[in-house]
């Protein structure tokens, strides 16, 4: 009995070292190093990641007895290619910093006939910006090598040459692609600037831009409301649109305003047309240009480091002043009693006149005041005119 649990203890020592052999009998890749020449580079690694999802080995090869063996990188992918980059690559630490994010990197090989495998080695790579709290996608590249060898080649060399030439091949790419786009990456933006076209002053058959001409009661083309106790009303409002475009780093964007009134949902009744009425529904009109200028104001000092952020911000002070805007039209209709009280409708219409003492803006901060000499309703063409304050 105690020779047969002897032998059955020995086959088990037999086994034990036959499973180790076959464990570390798997081959790995170590990289050696390569100097990776860039020219004046924008960029440094600051960290590596292996995205792969299943990791450990990188896939199989046949060796000589036409066995199929896993091999992997010595010391973990995350680890040796990170060690290899800080070795080989300069890091200018001024520069952007970069993740170098591994997506995918196998090797592969099969038989082509007898004596001959065809193999491939790739590595699919995403570069993404590190920013303080997270990391922007920038570009993901895909970079692979064909071969044909024999069954009696020892090609662990080779598959080494292969993978170090396609990581330095991935590096190379991406300084190219960086050189090109930088300027203009959003992800590379240092400030924003707003750049004010002019204002719209058109005329179509149902609206009338602000500036283009003084209304009149030709204008008022709605039905009016039956049920209305007042004589006429002008339909008048602000839009804008927004174009968004990234210039030697800077975020820039073209935004055009636009003030009108609707002529279709704008009425008056034949009793209603006296020239005190259309001198009240002037001032709503005047109004909304005033919203509209100080919404300009406004969003000239906004500053954001994305188109989202800038949109966001620029549509939220729309709606602020759009409320704003409503809110003007109904302190003025109520101290003026819809243009019945005289005296007050006098004060409206004087908010701004000859000879009056103004605040306008002279810069990003400072102000300055001025004497109105004249009014306008076209702006110049000569100089930039200034916003009114107060």
């Amino acid at each position: 009995m105690s020779n047969y649990f002897l032998g059955i203890f020995m086959q088990n020592i037999l086994l034990f070292f036959f499973i180790s052999f076959s464990c570390f009998s798997q081959k790995t890749i170590s990289l050696k190093d390569e100097k990776i020449r860039l020219n004046a580079p924008l960029f440094h690694i600051k960290d590596v990641q292996d995205g792969r999802l299943k990791k450990g080995s990188i896939g199989t090869f046949f060796t000589k007895n036409e066995e199929k063996t896993s091999i992997s990188i010595s010391n973990g992918v995350k680890n040796s290619i990170k060690s290899f980059l800080r070795k080989n690559l300069s890091s200018d630490t001024t520069t952007s910093k970069i993740l170098y994010n591994i997506k995918k990197l196998s090797l592969s090989e099969k038989k082509k006939s007898d004596k001959e495998i065809t193999g491939k080695i790739e590595i699919l790579v995403s570069f993404e910006k590190i920013n303080e709290e997270d990391s922007t996608f920038l570009i993901e590249e895909n970079f692979e090598k064909s071969y044909t060898r024999t069954f009696n080649d020892d090609d662990t060399e080779n598959y080494e040459i292969i993978l170090r030439q396609l990581i330095v091949l991935s590096i190379k790419y991406f300084d190219g692609w960086l050189n090109l786009n930088h300027s203009r990456h959003e992800a590379f933006v240092k400030n924003s600037r707003i750049v004010f076209l002019p204002d719209i002053q058109t005329e179509d058959a149902d609206t009338l831009c602000f500036g283009k001409r003084e209304i009149s009661w030709e204008d008022f083309k709605g039905k009016p409301m039956a049920y209305s106790r007042f004589g006429g009303a002008i339909f008048s409002t602000i839009s804008y649109s927004a174009e968004y475009g990234i210039e030697k780093n800077q975020l820039i964007c073209r935004l055009e305003t636009k003030v009108y009134m609707v002529k279709g949902m704008s009425w008056i009744r034949n009793e209603g047309k006296t020239e005190n009425a259309l001198e009240h529904e002037k001032t709503h009109f005047r109004i909304a240009k005033i919203i509209m200028d100080r919404f300009k104001e406004k969003v000239a000092a906004f500053n954001a480091p994305s188109v989202a952020d800038l949109q966001s911000k620029i549509q939220l002070q729309y709606l602020d002043s759009y409320r704003e805007m409503n809110k003007l039209q109904e302190q003025y209709d109520d101290e003026t009693n819809h243009g019945q009280i005289t005296i007050k409708q006098y004060e409206w219409q004087e908010k701004v006149k000859v000879g009056q003492r103004v605040i306008v803006p002279f810069g990003q901060k400072k102000i300055l005041t001025g004497i109105v000499v004249t009014i306008h309703h076209q702006p110049s063409k000569e100089y930039e005119a200034k916003y009114i304050l107060e």
